[in-house]
């Protein structure tokens, strides 16, 4: 029941990662093992390193300052803070 509580609570709040990658809050969804990477910690590992090195490659021809700058924009894009 709790499980459900926080997912409907998760989903009423646009908190799930499908929302967070449609808002381009995260630039990927990594997908667990079945049942959750707790199951198959060895599993989830292997997961994580081959997305870190995907990610890693596509920043391949860039210098520092081109990458810089696209993070700066991907922010910019979600919008400003203000603080009254």
């Amino acid at each position: 029941e709790f499980r459900r509580v926080l997912s409907d609570l998760a989903e009423a709040l646009k908190l799930t990662a499908k929302d967070e990658f449609s808002f381009k809050i995260i630039d990927g969804i990594i997908k667990e093992p079945l049942g959750g990477a707790h199951l198959d910690p060895s599993q989830m590992a292997k997961t994580l390193k081959r997305s870190i090195k995907k990610e890693i490659k596509s920043f391949d021809g860039l210098s520092a300052d081109q990458i810089i700058e696209q993070r700066i924009n991907k922010y910019e894009q979600m919008g400003s803070v203000s603080y009254k």
